[in-house]
């Protein structure tokens, strides 16, 4: 019958298929023999999936229709008894080529993500990829994290143009890039599942070719506005890939600050490069992009400066002084090229982190160098704030010299005042009060016209 036909050759080449591949699955065994059946049945699967992925599916024809499909189940069954029968087999290496495989299907038949069985199919191929950064006892695991990655990155780009083949080409490209940024940051970490792994050699190692080889790849193959400015948005992410190795294997070693110094240098240049292009680009769009790398720039820079503060043996206040010194200078360069931006936003937090954070640091340590270094750095934020007519510079540098002054004198001024007679005291005070009563109007004016100057600069 018309009813029953339909479903008997549907169901048809599945059966056979089980059948004939069963016996072999159930009686493989680590032996000569058994490898070799298990070998077989796996070539078998791995053939007959891309074959099924090539050929245009054809509903007449039942085993066509479900080639690929026939394929991945050989090859499923192949990896999951060698799993079982192969126990000296590295972690995550079988399971990372049926991977393999899955993203081959994915963009040599690009899937509908309105079906079911394709989402599944996209899914099962990201997690078990996913899965081989898990297991790092093995020293070779670096580059075997690095070559799946130019696999999956150099598939994708191949697959980009294939007509629609982009949203799994995108996946696919996703999934190398996680793999090159998660390998080198679970070199250093702790392990996850091999808990006698060490790390081998330094992250740099590792990092720096992965975020290359990350940065490439997006310039190639991901879509962007020409100029520099594009350029500069997709490098930013490999850039700080490349960081967060090093800052999590920061120590307080000469190798470990020329470490964070190198970090923190790169993410200076990349912000300053973001910048000049942010400033000096008429055209809206490529100056936002230009606008990212200057804000993931200062984010490097920022996460070397605060590493540095909790590892590094020096003044805690000092990397931060120095990332604000940095937030300073590219916040004056905007501000002397755009009139309408405010010099609080340009320059405020800088002068925060370079001067008030060192100025209340210094009320507390009994070094001598700082509340100079302080002094001299008011001095000139003050002096460029009334040249400029900048607000927080002259704000700001003030009261940090106000505040250095009130916090090295008042120790002396207590034990002055403790020391002195009350009488004296009293007639001190009595003669400044007297001093300022004779000249009120004037001061009161002075005063006005010294807040009326502040008021009006930017």
């Amino acid at each position: 019958p018309r009813s029953l036909s339909t479903p008997v050759r549907t169901a048809g080449p599945w059966a056979v298929t089980i059948a004939a591949v069963l016996p072999s699955v159930l009686t493989a065994a680590p032996d000569p023999a058994g490898l070799l059946r298990l070998a077989v049945v796996g070539i078998l699967g791995v053939g007959v999936t891309l074959t099924g992925a090539v050929a245009p599916a054809d509903r007449r024809r039942p085993w066509r229709r479900h080639l690929m499909g026939l394929g991945i189940l050989l090859a499923t069954a192949a990896a999951l008894v060698a799993a079982r029968t192969l126990p000296g087999a590295p972690g995550g290496v079988v399971a990372g080529i049926l991977g393999l495989l899955l993203v081959a299907t994915l963009l040599l038949r690009p899937p509908m993500w309105s079906a079911p069985a394709d989402v599944t199919r996209a899914a099962v191929a990201v997690l078990l990829l996913a899965g081989i950064v898990l297991w790092r006892s093995e020293p070779w695991r670096p580059w075997l994290w690095l070559g799946v990655a130019v696999v999956l990155l150099t598939g994708a780009w191949l697959a980009r143009s294939r007509p629609g083949a982009t949203s799994a080409a995108r996946v696919v490209g996703w999934t190398g890039g996680g793999i090159a940024i998660a390998g080198p940051w679970l070199h250093v970490l702790p392990p996850l599942t091999d808990a006698t792994g060490a790390a081998h050699g330094v992250p740099e190692r590792w990092a720096l070719p992965a975020a290359a080889l990350l940065a490439v790849a997006s310039v190639l193959g991901w879509p962007r506005r020409a100029g520099l400015p594009g350029v500069l948005t997709l490098v930013a992410p490999a850039a700080g890939a490349a960081a967060v190795p090093s800052l999590l294997a920061a120590q307080a070693t000469p190798s470990g600050v020329l470490r964070l110094s190198s970090v923190f240098a790169a993410g200076a240049a990349l912000a300053c490069v973001g910048q000049e292009q942010r400033i000096s680009e008429p055209v809206p769009a490529r100056a936002a992009d230009a606008r990212v790398a200057h804000l993931a720039g200062m984010a490097i820079a920022a996460s070397a400066a605060l590493a540095m503060s909790v590892v590094v043996p020096w003044p805690a206040d000092v990397p931060i002084a120095v990332f604000g010194l940095l937030l300073t200078l590219v916040g004056l360069r905007l501000a002397t090229t755009d009139r309408t931006v405010r010099s609080w936003s340009a320059t405020g937090p800088g002068l925060v982190c370079a001067l008030v954070v060192p100025a209340l640091v210094s009320g507390a340590d009994t070094a001598t160098w700082r509340p100079v270094v302080v002094v001299v750095l008011a001095a000139v934020a003050t002096v460029a704030g009334a040249a400029g007519r900048w607000q927080a510079p002259f704000v700001l540098g003030g009261g940090s010299l106000v505040l250095v002054t009130v916090l090295q004198l008042g120790p002396w001024a207590g034990q002055l005042l403790v020391q002195t007679q009350g009488w004296v005291l009293l007639a001190l005070c009595g003669t400044v009060l007297l001093a300022l009563g004779l000249r009120y109007e004037r001061r009161l004016a002075q005063a006005r016209e010294a807040v009326r100057f502040v008021a009006t600069m930017r």
